[in-house]
């Protein structure tokens, strides 16, 4: 039996249908995958593109929160400065208060020197005396109004017109006053004291050696230290001369009128007073402070 070409025809177009058919069929496949890969793409690069901005918003985020914190340490600090200065301030604007209560409230001792006796010297084995001593009373009051307490005094004498001059004297003064301070440090609590408008008689002396020549002046340099609120210091300057007067201010010789044996070649000489001035001088030296 011939072959039928109708048959045959027929059967190459449903070979050729169906084969259309599996390849539409691939292609949808094809396109089906092609689609999911490009959305698994898209999807990743969406979410790539999310984890980068939360990333980045993080570290805007952790920068920001950095930024806060130094910020945050900067005002605290800030705070903190403000808060010294106004301690300081109020520190110092107390210890103002205090210091001018204290200025207030401190003792002031005002003392009045006299001599207490005659002026003394020493002979010794026949030799010429070179220094006198003589012994003072103070009449001390405290005008202040809290106590003065470690009462010292000191003093140092020096010839008038034997070339000392003003700032000599001064800086005399000074040493003496800076060695009663010193001695008021060390001496404890033993000394005298003096409570407000307390006057007392106290008692020291002085020095000096004995003038060649011509007869001058002599010139106490002195100065009481006291103190008062716990270590505070206050002082009392005085200048003084020893001398004697008619129409002008004038020097003495040394009379000495009394002996007194001691033994051991020395003799006690001994000069009233009595024709001797004792007074402050007009040149300065006498002070508080």
């Amino acid at each position: 039996m011939a072959p039928n070409l109708a048959f045959f025809k027929r059967r190459a177009a449903q070979i050729a249908l169906q084969e259309r058919a599996g390849q539409q069929a691939r292609n949808q496949q094809l396109d089906a995958a092609v689609q999911s890969l490009l959305a698994a793409h898209q999807a990743a690069i969406e979410r790539n593109a999310a984890q980068a901005l939360t990333e980045k918003r993080r570290d805007r985020l952790e920068i920001a929160n950095t930024v806060g914190i130094y910020l945050a340490a900067v005002v605290a600090i800030g705070a903190i400065v403000a808060a010294w200065i106004s301690s300081s301030d109020q520190l110092h604007n107390m210890q103002g208060q205090l210091n001018v209560m204290v200025a207030q409230q401190r003792p002031w001792l005002q003392v009045t020197p006299r001599l207490d006796g005659p002026l003394r010297t020493i002979l010794t084995l026949g030799k010429k005396p070179e220094v006198f001593s003589v012994s003072l009373a103070f009449d001390a009051k405290n005008t202040g109004l809290t106590p003065a307490t470690k009462i010292v005094f000191s003093s140092t004498v020096v010839v008038e017109g034997d070339g000392t001059d003003m700032k000599a004297r001064d800086e005399a003064q000074e040493e003496v006053c800076k060695w009663a301070a010193e001695q008021a440090k060390s001496t404890g609590k033993v000394g005298e004291s003096l409570f407000p408008n307390e006057t007392k008689v106290l008692h020291t002396g002085f020095s000096g050696r004995i003038a060649e020549g011509d007869a001058f002046p002599y010139v106490l340099e002195g100065c009481v230290d006291y103190t008062y609120a716990g270590n505070q210091h206050g002082q009392t300057g005085y200048r003084m001369l020893l001398g004697r007067t008619d129409t002008l201010w004038k020097g003495f010789k040394f009379d000495w009128n009394e002996e007194e044996p001691l033994g051991n070649g020395m003799v006690l000489l001994t000069m009233k007073a009595d024709s001797l001035q004792f007074r402050l001088t007009d040149d300065g030296g006498n002070w508080a402070r």
